[in-house]
């Protein structure tokens, strides 16, 4: 093999392995913007997302699927009758935004978390 094609593929190759290295992952500690008192967990099973959420209000639980930088999770509130939908959006590395929608489609809370 030629010297000029070992300067291109090895770039190549380097940068086909590294693709799933870079892949962004939300699991982790994240913290509601401008509150101390809420925290979400988010550990990676398997193929799925199991969240827990507690603040001084309540407590959730979710579970859900991450796909082009949005992860989509059902939840079931732990301490009132209720359970939806939420969304989190990718913004960058450290910063996600969230919608909660309840079973009717309408928007019960929207805003933004960071990595703590």
């Amino acid at each position: 093999m030629s010297n000029a094609r070992k300067w291109v593929l090895v770039p190549v190759f380097c940068l086909l392995f590294s693709i799933p290295i870079l892949a962004w992952d939300p699991a982790g500690t994240w913290g509601i913007e401008g509150r101390s008192d809420a925290t979400f967990i988010i550990t990676k099973v398997d193929d799925h997302y199991v969240i827990d959420f507690k603040s001084a209000y309540s407590k959730n639980k979710a579970i859900g699927y991450f796909c082009d930088n949005q992860l989509i999770v059902v939840y079931v509130v732990l301490t009132e009758n209720q359970c939806g939908f939420e969304t989190f959006t990718r913004l960058d590395d450290n910063r996600m935004s969230a919608v909660s929608m309840n079973t009717a489609g309408a928007t019960v809370w929207s805003g933004n978390l960071v990595r703590k």
